[in-house]
C-alpha cells in the first residue's frame, strides 16, 4: 500500500512521465542515428564503386580481343579496398583487381548497370557491374561491408549503453527537479493544514514567488480572505441574532416575572399579556426576517424574463395608500420593455424593502421619486426621498446585518437591521448590487443596478401621485 501510493504521488508521476518521454526520444533519435549513419555508409560504397569502375573504365585495354588493367592501376584501387573482374564479350574472365581473384565471378548481368549485395563465407560485398561500351564486355567492382558493419555495430552498443544511462540520470534529475518544484506546494499543504477555523487569519504569505505556485498561494491567500470575512460575517449574525433574542426574552421574562410577583386585577393582567404579545410577536418578526435573508442568500432562484417598469408600477401603487396617510408624493419615471433576468417574488422584495425604508423615513408632506433609466449595460433604479439623510460614517455599514443608523426609531418603527442586508443579497444574486448615496438634511438615493437582457427603443414615462398632492 506504501509502495503504491508512492507511485500515486506528482513526484512519482512526475518522474515517471519524464522518463517515459525522454526514453521515447531517446530511443527515436538513436534509431535515426543508427538509420541515418548506415544509409550514409551505404551511400559512400555506392560512390566509391561508381568512382572506381569509372577509373578502371578508362584504363581498361584491348589487345587482341583481351582486356588488361595496368598494374599500378590495380594496385591504387586495391590499396582502397576495392576488388574487380573484367570480363570480355564471349563472359570469359579476362583480368582481375585485388582478392578478386580468389573470389567465385558472381553472375551480375553485364548489359545493365547494376547493385547487388551478395554473401560470401560469412561476409557480405557490396557489388557493382559497368558494360564496357567501348571494349565490349562487363566490369564488376566490388567492396567489403564488413567495416561499415562493424561501424554500425560500435554505433549500436554505444547507444545501447548511452540511452540507459541518460535514462538514468534523468530520472535522477527529474527526482531532483520534482522535489524542488514541488518543495513550495509542500510547505503549502503543511501551512495549510495548520490553518483552521479558529486560525483563518493566518496566511501562505508566499508572494515572493511569480510562478505558478506563487500564483496558487496568492489565490488560497485570497480565499482565505473570503472565508476569513465571511466566518466573521456568520460570527456577527450570530452574535447579533442572540443578542436581539436574548433581549427580547429577557424582557418577556421580566414581564412575566413581574406578573406573578403579587396578585394582580383582571385589566393589569390583561395589558401585561398584550405586552408579551407584543414582545412574542416582535420575535416572531425577527425569527422571519432572518429566515428570508438567509432564504436570499442561499435559495436557488427561478429566472424568467421580468418587465422592471411593470413591476415597479405595481410596488408604487402598492405602496401609495401608506404614502397618502402621510401626504407623500410618490412617483415613478419608467421606460417600457425594461427587461431582466430574475425572480420575480425575489425583485418585489428588494423594491418593496428599498420603498418601506424610503416612505418610513421621509417626513411627512415629504417626497420619494423612483427612476428607471438604461446605464450602459445595465438598467438603474434610483429610489430617492426627502429625509433627514444619513451621515458618512454611517453609510459603510448599512449593509452589514442587524446595523441601525438611529436604534430608538428603528425600535420605533419595528426595524432589526436586515432590511438592506436582504435587498442587498437579492441584488447580487441577480448579477447586480446597490449603492447609496445621502446628505444630512437633504436626503438618501439608492441605486439599483441589474444587468440588461432586453432593449427595447419605446420608452414612456408613467407617474403618480398621491390624491393629497394633486
Amino acid at each position: 500500500m506504501v509502495r503504491l501510493r508512492l507511485l500515486r504521488s506528482i513526484r512519482a508521476q512526475l518522474v515517471l512521465w519524464s522518463l517515459c518521454v525522454n526514453a521515447l526520444l531517446l530511443i527515436g533519435l538513436g534509431v535515426a542515428v543508427l538509420f541515418i549513419f548506415e544509409r550514409l555508409q551505404a551511400n559512400q560504397t555506392d560512390t566509391a564503386l561508381q568512382l572506381g569502375a569509372s577509373q578502371l573504365v578508362a584504363v581498361i585495354d584491348s589487345n587482341q580481343d583481351h582486356l588488361t588493367i595496368p598494374d599500378e592501376d590495380a594496385a591504387l584501387l586495391a590499396g582502397r579496398g576495392l576488388f574487380a573482374w573484367v570480363v570480355n564479350p564471349q563472359g570469359k574472365l579476362d583480368a582481375t583487381v585485388g582478392r578478386a581473384g580468389r573470389l567465385k565471378l558472381p553472375s551480375v548481368a553485364s548489359s545493365t548497370l547494376a547493385f547487388q549485395t551478395i554473401e560470401v563465407t560469412d561476409e557480405r560485398l557490396r557489388l557493382y557491374a559497368e558494360p564496357l561500351d567501348a571494349t565490349g564486355g562487363a566490369l564488376i567492382i566490388g567492396m567489403s561491408l564488413d567495416e561499415s558493419e562493424r561501424a554500425s555495430r560500435t554505433i549500436f552498443v554505444v547507444l545501447a549503453f548511452a540511452i540507459p544511462s541518460a535514462l538514468l540520470l534523468s530520472s535522477v534529475g527529474g527526482f531532483f527537479l520534482a522535489n524542488r518544484a514541488l518543495r513550495p506546494i509542500a510547505a503549502i499543504t503543511a501551512q495549510a493544514k495548520r490553518i483552521s477555523r479558529e486560525n483563518l487569519s493566518e496566511r501562505l504569505a508566499f508572494s515572493t514567488s511569480k510562478d505558478e505556485v506563487g500564483a496558487l498561494a496568492t489565490t488560497f491567500d485570497e480565499m482565505l480572505d473570503r472565508l476569513q470575512a465571511t466566518f466573521e460575517s456568520e460570527r456577527r449574525f450570530i452574535s447579533d441574532a442572540s443578542h436581539e433574542l436574548r433581549t427580547l426574552l429577557g424582557i418577556l421574562k421580566a414581564q412575566i416575572g413581574l406578573a406573578l410577583s403579587r396578585p394582580r386585577t383582571a385589566e393589569t393582567l390583561s395589558q401585561m399579556l398584550r405586552a408579551m404579545e407584543n414582545d412574542v410577536d416582535r420575535m416572531t418578526r425577527l425569527v422571519e426576517t432572518m429566515l428570508r435573508l438567509t432564504r436570499a442568500e442561499a435559495t436557488p432562484l427561478r429566472f424568467q424574463s421580468v418587465d422592471l417598469g411593470d413591476l415597479l408600477a405595481g410596488l408604487v401603487t402598492q405602496m401609495q395608500p401608506l404614502a397618502a396617510e402621510r401626504h407623500i408624493i410618490l412617483s415613478l419615471t419608467a421606460r417600457s420593455g425594461a427587461r431582466i433576468s430574475g425572480d420575480p417574488d425575489q425583485l418585489v422584495q428588494l423594491f418593496l424593502n428599498l420603498l418601506d425604508n424610503a416612505v418610513k423615513y421621509t417626513p411627512d408632506a415629504g417626497k420619494v421619486a423612483v427612476r428607471l433609466q438604461q446605464n450602459q449595460q445595465e438598467w438603474r433604479i434610483d429610489i430617492q426621498d426627502s429625509g433627514v439623510g444619513i451621515a458618512p460614517e454611517p453609510l459603510s455599514h448599512l449593509f452589514d446585518r442587524f446595523y441601525r443608523v438611529d436604534t430608538s426609531r428603528t425600535r420605533e418603527t419595528g426595524g432589526f437591521g436586515l432590511g438592506l442586508p436582504i435587498a442587498q443579497a437579492i441584488a447580487r444574486q441577480h448579477g447586480g448590487h446597490i449603492s447609496v448615496q445621502s446628505q444630512v438634511g437633504t436626503g438618501s438615493t439608492f441605486s439599483v443596478f441589474l444587468p440588461i437582457i432586453n432593449r427595447f427603443s419605446i420608452a414612456s414615462s408613467v407617474s403618480f401621485q398621491s390624491k393629497e398632492s394633486l
